[in-house]
């Protein structure tokens, strides 16, 4: 099938293929974004049962868990790190994704994420990660003691 300008969609979406250094950076933000949104869930779940179950909270979208880690009582620093990566993590669903390929990109008007940027991107969600999995890891032992 080919698209406008003549791109070929079908070996665009068709795999598999080698994951080059721009691919596997979006792979990595993303697993960290995953990461971080398990463990807010998780965290709102330990810090107020009543208010949050796990049923409730598992479809929430990244910035409705950062604006319930608030109410809870989340870091300032550490919610502004959250922030950031809520914005990243838009970048790469809403832009990176698609346009990985640079034909593809130019039928749909985008510019391609540059390699720089998802390598910035891939560093703060690891921080944010970082961060986030040692605030719980210190919560967790300070609310079992």
């Amino acid at each position: 099938m080919v698209g406008n300008e003549g791109l070929d969609l079908h070996a665009v979406f068709s795999g598999p293929h080698e994951v080059d250094q721009s691919e596997w950076r979006v792979l990595m933000s993303l697993r960290s974004f995953q990461i971080i949104e398990s463990v807010l869930k998780s965290y709102l779940c330990r810090a107020n049962p009543a208010a949050y179950q796990a049923t409730r909270v598992i479809e929430w979208p990244l910035g409705t868990l950062i604006k319930h880690f608030v109410k809870v009582g989340g870091r300032a620093e550490l919610v502004s790190m959250l922030q950031a990566v809520r914005t990243d993590r838009n970048l790469i669903a809403h832009q990176a994704l698609v346009c990985l390929d640079g034909g593809l990109a130019g039928v749909i008007g985008a510019d391609p994420v540059s390699l720089a940027r998802l390598k910035e991107i891939d560093r703060r969600a690891m921080k944010a990660m970082g961060a986030l999995v040692g605030e719980y890891v210190r919560t967790a032992t300070r609310t079992s003691a």
